[in-house]
């Protein structure tokens, strides 16, 4: 997975992600992002990095549509007009449980992140704005 960044969409797996996201009819962009989240979900062995890394950018795309605000890393958003499409309740504690399961045991990219050091913290830093955006 090629990163450069510990933000939600600074990986290839988010951009590619995004880019499904994009090429989406309109109407079908709810349901790409809650079957992102059920993926993460219903891996009860390994989580995939590629897979978690989409279930981060799909809660991401939440908090970033529930919240109103671009913030730093929207620029990937800004063409997808999420925000006209209304969001059904139960999405949100879908991803904040998908968000759970990324750092859990098992989980690839929680794998890859530990133990390098300060990007660890980055990277916990990342889920946890997108865990608080998501309250």
């Amino acid at each position: 997975m090629g990163t450069w960044g510990a933000g939600p969409f600074e990986n290839d797996a988010a951009m590619d992600f995004i880019g499904s996201l994009r090429d989406a009819d309109p109407a079908d962009r709810v349901g790409i992002l809650s079957s992102s989240l059920l993926l993460a979900l219903e891996q009860s062995d390994y989580l995939d990095a590629d897979d978690g890394a989409a279930a981060v950018a799909a809660a991401a795309v939440i908090a970033l549509t529930r919240s109103g605000s671009g913030g730093k890393d929207s620029g990937p958003l800004v063409d997808l007009q999420i925000g006209s499409v209304e969001l059904p309740a139960d999405l949100l504690p879908l991803a904040r449980r998908a968000l759970g399961r990324v750092v859990a045991d098992n989980s690839e990219l929680r794998d890859l992140w530990s133990g390098s050091g300060s990007l660890d913290d980055d990277f916990a830093r990342e889920i946890q704005n997108v865990r608080q955006a998501l309250a």
